[in-house]
């Protein structure tokens, strides 16, 4: 059994964890080790101490599984973007994973955002649209109702544009 001062280590160590599946997965160049990384990410994503991360941590962690080109970097990314589901982010927060929607990674952000479903079956993007500061953000990223392609969100977004 853990004595109560590791258990504040727990959340540390998650996030080390994850930190290093991410960079590892960034560096697999074998078919049979860059199909697993979606697995081990998932299965890391359902550690106890998972819940108590802070939600800059996983932001991060997700803004990187997205950005680094690599096969299956959606399935990948997508556990670490579901862990946000029910938190709400800082206005920084929407502006850092919105951005994702625009560039080089914006094919596997728009995948994420829109295959993925909260816990209460909302989408992904609708639920990112609905954040404090999300509507400011897209118009200060440029982004437009092509980039988010979901009805809901491009109402939050942008009213209905």
């Amino acid at each position: 059994m853990f004595i109560p001062p590791m258990y504040t280590d727990l959340p540390a160590a998650a996030v080390a964890l994850l930190r290093l599946a991410v960079q590892l997965r960034s560096s697999t160049s074998d078919q049979a080790t860059t199909a697993t990384w979606p697995d081990v990410i998932g299965m890391l994503c359902e550690l106890p101490a998972v819940p108590q991360l802070p939600t800059a941590a996983i932001v991060e962690l997700a803004q990187q599984a997205v950005t680094t080109p690599r096969a299956n970097a959606a399935l990948c990314a997508s556990p670490l973007v579901g862990l946000l589901a029910g938190r709400q982010l800082t206005a920084e927060q929407a502006k850092v994973l919105l951005s994702l929607l625009r560039g080089p990674s914006a094919a596997v952000a728009a995948e994420v955002y829109r295959a993925g479903m909260t816990p209460g079956r909302r989408m992904v993007m609708a639920w990112l649209a609905s954040q404090p500061g999300a509507a400011a953000a897209a118009v200060r990223l440029g982004l437009t109702a092509a980039d988010v392609r979901d009805p809901a969100a491009t109402a939050l977004l942008f009213g209905g544009q």
